[in-house]
This record gives structure tokens, C-alpha cells and sequence, in this order.
């Protein structure tokens, strides 16, 4: 059995691949039908999982463009949807990276792991 981690407020998940931060970031998604905004709920080198206000679903395994604010940069990276689940208020979506974006990794080195060290 391998072994797990204790659960911090900011480590969502100790089952994925990938650890996952939470953090909220303005989004832009862009399928080949239509834009729409979003949000981030968590993200990791991995992958993210995104709100989408409305109903309509992206398909599974269907690339996505994602445009994501870090702090003074604006991100672009291509995924694939991997779960569309409905809420009441429109949609969370997980999104797979085609590649681990260097520009996400030295975003959360910096922000979660660079900090943890250094308190």
C-alpha cells in the first residue's frame, strides 16, 4: 500500500496523480462551438477542474483552449475534457493538459511549494 499524505486546506485530493492546489483564477474556454468564461477550482501540473456558467456540455475527450489570468500573465494551454458533471448553476468540468504547461508548474512552485518551504 502506497503511502498517503495528510490532507492540508490547499491539497484537495491525495489519490490523483498530480497534487491539486485550489485556486480561483478567471478563465476563458474555447471549443470549436463557442467561448465561454469560467473559473478555476483547483488546479495541478496535471490538469484543472473549471466552472462554467450554463448548460451546455463540453464532450468528453474533446480539446478545449484555455486561457487562465496567473498574476500578470495570461496563460495559454490546450486540454482535453475528461468529466462535464451539471450543477444548479451550470457546470464542472476536469480538463486534462495535452502537455504540463511550464508556465503552470512555475506558477504553483512559486505559489504553494516555494512558500511552504521557505514558512
Amino acid at each position: 500500500m502506497k503511502n498517503l499524505k495528510a490532507k492540508t486546506t490547499e491539497w484537495l485530493d491525495e489519490q490523483r496523480l498530480h497534487t491539486r492546489w485550489v485556486d480561483a483564477r478567471m478563465a476563458t474556454v474555447r471549443t470549436a462551438q463557442e467561448a465561454q468564461s469560467a473559473m478555476t477550482g483547483d488546479i495541478s501540473p496535471g490538469g484543472m477542474q473549471l466552472a462554467l456558467v450554463g448548460d451546455r456540455a463540453p464532450k468528453l475527450g474533446h480539446q478545449m483552449a484555455i486561457d487562465v489570468a496567473f498574476e500578470e500573465e495570461l496563460v495559454k494551454f490546450w486540454g482535453h475534457v475528461v468529466y462535464a458533471l451539471p450543477k444548479t448553476w451550470g457546470l464542472l468540468v476536469g480538463v486534462r493538459f495535452n502537455q504540463q504547461p511550464a508556465s503552470v508548474q512555475n506558477f504553483l512552485f512559486h505559489r504553494y511549494v516555494n512558500q511552504a518551504v521557505s514558512h
